[in-house]
């Protein structure tokens, strides 16, 4: 069972998840992959040490970038340490167990230290992997988001933040993919105005990926807090829609377009809209503040994918307004 106080040990996307579900929200089947693992495959790496010293060192930025570059071009040979390895394979087949036979595979997500904290958000500079399917893929896929943290993109991000990479504890977490009809983000504070008083709501039709990627037109909701209430609706074009790859294709999401008719018709009625909503209010209360809070619809069941804190609010302006 992960607790509040395991942020070190399974970081913050983890930890969020975990309280949210403690709480009764629904949230996907999976399990999460300890920081220690991470430390373990960056030690293994060639002259990692060495490197890390000369990073940490340095601030002129081609180093920096032959520093990152070089890391993450020896951490694409570093194999997966075999009891590690060994470790994620049993927790891959009990969870298979448990979800039983599908074909929509599964989310293989980061989950650091410093990832959807309440001021710095590591969130977009590692990667993710849907619709992973088999023990020896999900392993490839845990290592390659490993790696992802050592790219230089990472390693630039790290330290505009002033972050030591060293400092870094990455944790993974595995989750049972979700089939979604209707995907969609949502801000429990308005943060084109700095209100808290109100919640922004975006989705579109299928998987989330092309909205949190930009590749779509989100339909757009406002809404008042209290009372709740529908201030603003906006359709979106929706020009795409993602789903699952057949478990037979290598792809894991397909892109395809949109039929006309859902182009041009709202993802969310009232009913679905005021339930998302409400959702994000208690999601909000058991995090306490402002949150960014993936989610989907399956089959009229409302799922939270993951939340983080809004971090582009002034605190200020949540203190006089909340």
């Amino acid at each position: 069972m992960i607790h509040e106080n395991n942020l070190e040990k399974f970081g913050g996307k983890a930890v969020n998840l975990a309280r949210l579900h403690s709480a009764g929200v629904s949230v996907p089947t999976g399990f999460s992959i300890s920081s220690d693992c991470f430390s373990e495959f960056l030690r293994g790496i060639d002259h990692s040490d060495e490197i890390l010293r000369r990073l940490e060192s340095t601030s002129d930025v081609e180093e920096i970038m032959e520093c990152a570059a070089s890391l993450e071009r020896l951490g694409s040979s570093r194999e997966m340490p075999a009891k590690t390895k060994e470790s994620i394979v049993e927790a891959f087949s009990r969870l298979s167990e448990r979800v039983g036979e599908h074909d929509t595979g599964y989310a293989i997500r980061s989950s650091a230290n410093i990832e959807d904290g309440q001021h710095i958000s590591f969130a977009g500079q590692a990667e993710s992997y849907l619709c992973v399917n088999g023990a020896e893929n999900v392993v490839e896929s845990v290592r390659r988001t490993w790696q992802s943290a050592i790219s230089p993109r990472a390693v630039l991000y790290l330290r505009s933040m002033n972050v030591p990479l060293n400092r870094v504890k990455m944790g993974v977490i595995v989750q049972e993919m979700v089939d979604a009809d209707v995907s969609g983000v949502m801000f429990t504070a308005n943060i084109v105005t700095n209100d808290p008083c109100q919640i922004i709501i975006e989705s579109t039709w299928g998987l989330g990926e092309p909205l949190v990627s930009g590749k779509v037109i989100p339909d757009t909701y406002v809404l008042d807090k209290n009372p709740l209430r529908v201030l603003q609706r906006t359709l979106g074009t929706k020009a795409v829609v993602a789903s699952i790859a057949a478990r037979n294709q290598q792809q894991g999401v397909v892109l395809q377009e949109t039929p006309p008719d859902k182009q041009s018709t709202l993802t969310l009625n009232d009913v679905n809209l005021l339930k998302v909503a409400q959702m994000g209010m208690s999601v909000e209360k058991i995090l306490g503040g402002p949150q960014d809070i993936e989610w989907c619809i399956r089959d009229s069941q409302l799922i939270v994918l993951q939340a983080r804190p809004v971090t582009t609010m002034q605190q200020s302006s949540y203190r006089d307004k909340g």
